[in-house]
């Protein structure tokens, strides 16, 4: 993989019956997590990096995975907080980390994380520069991934009915933090707008923060 410039989007119960339009990455938003043979043999098929989640939990716990072009796990990320009041994923992980495609890092929000800001400045203080919420509540427009986008200085791609691409809103010449996608059928294409962030991650407020009281201390701990 060279490029990371498009990434194409799906939400639906199972597995799509095609691999969409042509994009850099796949984004599978699912109810249910297909084994991992099945997911392997169809991410092989799609000669494409392919990031895939479900909604559901499964054995416990809420994840996404990632396959390379040819249909190989790379890496797995697990939920790692629960709203309060909810009682699943019964069971959550405690480490975040960020995986690198054609040169940009990425960070996954799964599930309630999104609503959890210190996991979305983790991510970024680790060097993400592309968030992608999946398995996430419905949130107001100006919550969520958009808000991580504003306070992060990073492109977020919000999965949902519909999902969002966001910006900060410096980098939107129309000043909101939302840019539009292609619709495609059942599919969604994004073109993520890395020349737009560039001046505004020059310009990157994080490091006049303390980025070791996120990296170093164990906030997720009571």
């Amino acid at each position: 993989m060279t490029r990371l410039d498009t990434l194409s989007y799906w939400r639906g119960d199972h597995l799509p019956g095609t691999w969409g339009p042509a994009s850099d990455l796949i984004v599978l938003d699912l109810a249910h997590m297909p084994a991992r043979p099945q997911m392997a043999r169809w991410a092989d098929g799609s000669q494409v990096p392919t990031l895939v989640a479900a909604r559901q939990p499964d054995g416990g716990s809420r994840r996404a995975d990632l396959y390379d072009g040819r249909g190989r796990l790379v890496a797995s990320q697990s939920q790692t907080h629960r709203a309060p009041g909810d009682e699943e994923p019964s069971w959550v992980a405690d480490t975040v980390q960020v995986f690198d495609l054609a040169g940009h890092c990425l960070g996954i929000l799964l599930g309630d994380d999104v609503l959890v800001p210190e996991v979305s400045r983790t991510l970024t203080l680790m060097g993400a520069e592309l968030l992608i919420a999946v398995a996430a509540p419905r949130l107001p427009n100006y919550l969520g991934i958009w808000r991580e986008s504003q306070q992060n200085q990073v492109i977020g791609f919000g999965g949902g009915a519909p999902p969002t691409l966001t910006v900060p809103c410096e980098a939107d010449p129309g000043e909101n933090g939302f840019l539009a996608m292609e619709s495609l059928g059942d599919w969604v294409r994004a073109t993520l707008p890395w020349g737009s962030l560039a001046p505004v991650r020059e310009a990157f407020l994080l490091h006049q923060l303390n980025p070791r009281a996120y990296l170093d201390r164990r906030w997720w701990s009571p």
